[in-house]
């Protein structure tokens, strides 16, 4: 993702903001973040599907090697990993790397004092953990969508250089009328 889009899908985005401000937004960048976009979205996607308990049991494969108390036997494992398979089943197969795995690690204590990430997860805890990091993946889909949702932004662009271009022949081409939400928006000169 360039730095580009990856400025466009914040929620704040400056980029984002700039392209919609400006009074004559250039088409090519216009055009450069959409397409990006769109891959970084088809990207995104993928990585939304249901995690396997394959991926599952990999991620848990190496937790067990920092915690106090992993299972104690291979069966007492598999049975741990099926268990969570089952609870954690609509959880993305995105939340289940390095990052999230050391998140967990790294947790502080909670309100009654215990450390969780020294210990072994309880499926409802990693669910919790990890229900976290999938809301954040939707969130930066939907970020994803919304910069998708501009091409507009580049056809008014056009609009606007073709009619300054071509003599100024009837009024200029209006924001409003290519992008609803400019209403909102202050449009810097």
């Amino acid at each position: 993702m360039s730095q580009s889009l990856s400025l466009a899908v914040r929620p704040h985005s400056a980029l984002l903001a700039q392209l919609i401000g400006q009074h004559d937004p250039d088409p090519p960048l216009c055009r450069q973040v959409h397409e990006e976009a769109v891959q970084a979205l088809a990207d995104m996607r993928r990585s939304m599907r249901p995690g396997t308990p394959g991926e599952m049991g990999a991620w848990l494969t190496r937790l067990c090697k920092f915690v106090a108390n992993p299972p104690a036997s291979e069966t007492d494992f598999r049975d741990a990993v099926a268990v969570i398979a089952e609870i954690c089943a609509d959880l993305p197969q995105g939340v289940w790397v390095r990052e999230t795995r050391v998140s967990w690690l790294q947790k502080g204590p909670d309100a009654s004092g215990r450390i969780p990430g020294k210990f072994w997860p309880y499926p409802a805890e990693l669910y919790a953990h990890l229900s976290g990091y999938a809301a954040a993946m939707e969130a930066q889909c939907q970020a994803i969508e919304r910069v998708i949702q501009q091409p507009a932004l580049a056809a008014y662009a056009t609009a606007r250089r073709n009619w300054a271009a071509g003599g100024h022949e009837g009024p200029a081409p209006k924001r409003e009328d290519f992008i609803p939400e400019a209403r909102d928006v202050r449009v810097s000169r």
